[in-house]
């Protein structure tokens, strides 16, 4: 039915891949220099302004024939969400290239001490100094009173202007606004234009003529039909990346969205059950074609298109939110074989039965493309971090698993936390990466007892901790002058309030947000250095680590003596006191740092790929791992001390006090293929009652992984989370394969 479509997608979008090298150098990036340099601007506003208009008129309208939707504007590659090096530069990064050195020039001290603490891999961050991609824009805001209900907001509250600073940003947030008014047009007109070829099908004329009219109305006004809403969310989506230069990778929660326009349909009579699923169908295609699964995947991002949507959980007041909406987003998504849009689907132990059958038959089949995120855990944990319980309520996972109140904040994502750095520096006596990172570990050698230890190491991490979030107060200071985000703004709670950008800290919520990788690393090299120095007394701290430095070689004995100590996961009682102490500390910690703006720091436990990039250089640790092994993933014990049972995991990993957990924490787990629907969903619903907050789950045996690197003719339909993204497994290389045939297959 979609085969043609799907062609036509594919033919260009497959025509515009990643470009790691930014070899591919738009024009518009030449016409956006020259107007800026004939304008004499060099206000970051300014030039901001000149950029949205320079877009907006150059741009060539992309429509695609048997796509009902308008959105792209094909001035960037099919791999970039809007961020300005996702994947290659394009013109709405212009500002960031321009401004970018701006950055360093402010102190340069201390980006070049932030830039070496990223390179030696304490911690990652997605930007200069913070996060620039990973946004959800604030569609429920827009959709509310369309861009025009926000043009008029700025109207009366830049009347109370005090500062040229605040005018600046005001006349720089209008232009963006009317720049995707101006663009919407330009889609008209081209719908216009193609309605000229007398060759058209039928069925193009009318999504033409649909087109034509809507384009000079939406979203500028507020969208009245389900078909208007759902083209806004591609359209806010796609159209403020190109002009914003920001990663707009997340589509919210469009079942709570549309769900008033659809039954609005319905009951006049302007649309069908399943006319409201094809519309669906073909907005999904527009997401998954814009890679080619079969394409290897050979290294860490080369299958990872930024793109997610939420379904599920609940509306400001408790309510649940299922809905036909939902239960079409799912399988229409399971009936095309899509793997993008990440599906993230929240759920509670609550959670009605119909919701959860139909999330795992798409699990029972093979297929893992969702995650399930846990309403009964992250709404507590993010009204304890300060949000109103109602914006809780209304949170969205935008990426791959972040957690953020949409239209009222944008916390930094992907920042990686390595809790192990610190202590692998001490014990591999890496002095140089030490000095140049300007730091001072404890010398943990010279502990005499356990307790002496353990605040040697906890001592360390504060230290780079707090590191980070000075360095990372400096790029908020600074970064309003040098990338704003008028349009992104202007659309967010509090910031037309405040007269200023959302990297100013006027949204409503300014939180910044760390999320520490290896949590059962670090448990595990704990209590081995305790069951062998002081427990056990087998080997000093100095005999250890010498062995630590052969890479174990010469030291099997103790090897596995370190082996047999207690480890996350175990259930035992040392284990699990152990993690709920590492757990307080590091957020006791985290809890006494307010950012610059004056707001908290969230928490949270996961990380990308870095379990196997990251653990491939790290050398030899006191659990009994060796140089290069794979490193823990999320709140998951290690692979190398397997658990059978997932109850023992659940209950392990379940005592620790996840509200305070407001960045979220990821389980991956997988799971035998032959369970029931009932083993499955008795199984959610304790993970939801433990408080367990993100699940990535797996269904597939080990015996069908084997025989699929055989024979992968056999099994194409096989689709494996991986981490934030999912691919099929027959288009992993075989060290991914490898990889993941690796994990603890749980019975």
């Amino acid at each position: 039915m979609y085969s043609a479509l799907i062609a036509d997608l594919q033919s260009f979008y497959f025509s515009r891949p990643y470009d790691p090298k930014f070899t591919y150098h738009n024009p518009i990036l030449d016409d956006i220099e020259a107007a800026v340099k004939a304008s004499g601007e060099t206000s970051a506003y300014r030039m901001k302004a000149i950029q949205y208009k320079v877009i907006a008129e150059k741009f060539e309208p992309k429509l695609f024939k048997g796509m009902p939707f308008y959105h792209e504007m094909a001035t960037k590659n099919s791999w970039c969400d809007g961020g300005p090096y996702h994947g290659g530069k394009h013109p709405g990064g212009w500002l960031m290239y321009h401004n970018e050195h701006l950055f360093r020039d402010y102190d340069p001290e201390a980006f070049d001490t932030f830039t070496a603490h990223k390179k030696g891999k304490f911690y990652s961050v997605c930007g200069p100094y913070f996060d620039e991609i990973h946004y959800c824009f604030p569609f429920a805001n827009a959709l509310k009173d369309g861009l025009k209900g926000v043009y008029e907001r700025i109207l009366q509250e830049e009347k109370t202007c005090k500062s040229s600073r605040e005018r600046e940003f005001f006349d720089c947030a209008k232009e963006g606004l009317l720049a995707m008014k101006r663009v919407a047009e330009r889609f008209a007109e081209k719908a216009d234009e193609m309605l000229k070829d007398e060759t058209l099908s039928q069925q193009d004329k009318a999504f033409l003529q649909r087109i034509a009219e809507t384009g000079r109305r939406v979203p500028w006004q507020a969208p009245k039909t389900f078909y208007e809403a759902l083209n806004s969310l591609a359209f806010l989506r796609d159209v403020s990346g190109s002009l914003e230069g920001l990663g707009q990778n997340a589509f919210g929660r469009p079942d709570k969205y549309l769900k008033p326009f659809y039954d609005a349909d319905l009951q006049a009579g302007r649309l069908t059950k399943e006319e409201a699923k094809d519309l669906i169908a073909r907005f999904l295609l527009i997401w998954d074609c814009h890679h080619d699964k079969n394409n290897v995947f050979a290294d860490n991002i080369s299958h990872e298109f930024e793109i997610s949507l939420n379904l599920g959980g609940c509306d400001e007041e408790g309510n649940e939110v299922y809905n036909d909406i939902t239960h079409m987003f799912i399988t229409a998504h399971s009936e095309l074989g899509c793997i993008y849009p990440k599906l993230l689907c929240r759920f509670s132990a609550n959670s009605c039965k119909e919701y959860l059958d139909v999330i795992n038959r798409y699990f029972l089949s093979g297929r893992s493309n969702i995650m399930l995120v846990n309403d009964d855990s992250l709404i507590p944990a993010l009204v304890r971090s300060g949000k109103e319980l109602a914006d809780a309520r209304s949170y969205v996972s935008a990426g791959c698993w972040d957690v953020i109140v949409e239209g009222c904040e944008k916390k930094p994502f992907g920042e990686m936390f390595s809790l192990i750095r610190p202590l692998e520096v001490v014990i591999h006596k890496l002095k140089d990466l030490e000095k140049q990172c300007n730091f001072t570990f404890s010398d943990l050698e010279s502990a005499e007892s356990f307790e002496q230890l353990y605040e040697m190491v906890i001592d360390d991490l504060r230290q780079v901790i707090s590191a980070k979030y000075r360095f990372t107060d400096i790029g908020r200071k600074i970064w309003p002058d040098i990338y704003p985000s008028p349009v992104y703004s202007a659309c967010t709670t509090g910031c037309i309030e405040g007269h200023g950008d959302y990297t100013a800290g006027t949204s409503k919520y300014n939180p910044g947000a760390t999320y520490f990788a290896f949590f059962a690393d670090l448990i595990n090299c704990l209590l081995s250095m305790k069951y062998v120095c002081f427990d056990k007394k087998l080997a000093t701290l100095p005999q250890l680590f010498a062995a630590l430095r052969q890479d174990w070689e010469g030291f099997e004995d103790l090897r596995k003596a370190a082996k047999q100590a207690p480890f996350y996961g175990d259930e035992s009682e040392e284990s699990k006191a152990l993690t709920v102490r590492v757990h307080t500390d590091i957020c006791d910690h985290m809890d006494s740092i307010l950012n610059a703006h004056g707001d908290h720091n969230d928490v949270g436990y996961l990380n990308y790929n870095e379990y196997y990039t990251w653990g491939a250089v790290t050398l030899a640790t006191p659990d009994g791992r060796k140089a290069g092994q794979v490193l823990s993933h999320g709140i998951e014990p290690n692979r190398s001390r397997p658990i059978e049972s997932p109850m023992a995991l659940i209950g392990s990993v379940g005592v620790i006090d996840f509200d305070r957990c407001a960045g979220n924490s990821v389980l991956n787990i997988v799971l035998p293929n032959n369970l029931s629907l009932e083993n499955l969903e008795d199984f959610e619903r304790a993970c939801a009652k433990m408080k367990l907050q993100s699940l990535q789950l797996n269904c597939v045996n080990k015996e069908d992984l084997l025989d699929a690197q055989v024979h992968p003719e056999n099994h194409q339909d096989i689709i494996v989370r991986m981490c934030g993204f999912s691919a099929k497994f027959v288009s992993l290389a075989p060290k991914w394969q490898e990889e993941f045939i690796t994990r603890n297959f749980y019975n």
